[in-house]
This record gives structure tokens, C-alpha cells and sequence, in this order.
């Protein structure tokens, strides 16, 4: 199914991480089945903490994260114990801890308000 050309306008969060704060015409993913979910394929993905979800444009970086420059995919939803990445040059594995770390505290800062984002910069 083709999809309309996005509209989107960003906002990053205190770890650096960019995020669309509205879009248009963009595939959906089943994110709305959990309350936590992190997901990104390799060109696009979704980022959703409760009712709040974002678009994610480019690839997050799980800051904290041994190995979290080399991530390519990840699929990220603790309620069904789905907690997986890979790698460039691997296949897929479970999260290590600092990387679940990571996935928490980036998926917490979709609630942060705006007033402490811009002192975060």
C-alpha cells in the first residue's frame, strides 16, 4: 500500500533523538497494542510511550549502549517480552540490559515536557 507524501514537523528529545511531532500520510505500524514500543527496520520506525507515539525519521541511538552505534534494527516491546536488535554484521539477538536501559529512557522522553527539552539543549 502506497502512502501519501509526509508532512511532519520535529522535535528532539534531551538524548538527541528526533521525532515527528505530527504526520500525515505515513504507514502504520501495530504500535497501538502496547503502551511501550520501539521499532525501527533499517529506514523508518515508531517510537510510543501510553498515548503518545512519534515517528521516528532517522535512527535512534540507544545512548548508554555498548554497541549502540551499530545497531541497524530494533524491536523493542517489553509487555510481550519482545526486546531484540541486530547488528550490521550479525543476526538478530535479545537486548543486553544497558540496551533496554537505553530503550527505556529514550522511549521516557517522549513524555517530557518542552520546557525541560529546551534546557536540556
Amino acid at each position: 500500500m502506497d502512502s501519501e507524501p509526509s508532512l511532519c514537523m520535529w522535535r528532539t528529545n534531551s538524548v538527541g533523538t528526533r521525532f515527528a511531532e505530527e504526520a500525515v500520510g505515513t504507514k502504520t505500524m501495530s504500535l497501538a497494542l502496547y503502551r511501550l514500543r520501539l521499532y525501527w527496520d533499517g529506514r523508518h520506525g515508531a517510537a510510543r510511550n501510553g498515548r503518545d507515539t512519534r515517528i521516528l525519521v532517522e535512527r535512534p541511538l540507544l545512548y548508554g549502549a555498548a554497541h549502540a552505534a551499530a545497531l541497524e534494527e530494533i524491536d523493542y516491546a517489553p509487555e510481550v517480552d519482545v526486546m531484540q536488535v541486530r547488528e550490521r554484521a550479525g543476526d538478530w539477538r535479545q537486548m543486553t540490559p544497558d540496551e533496554v536501559a537505553a530503550a527505556d529512557a529514550l522511549l521516557a522522553g517522549l513524555n517530557e515536557p518542552q520546557w525541560l527539552i529546551k534546557q536540556a539543549a
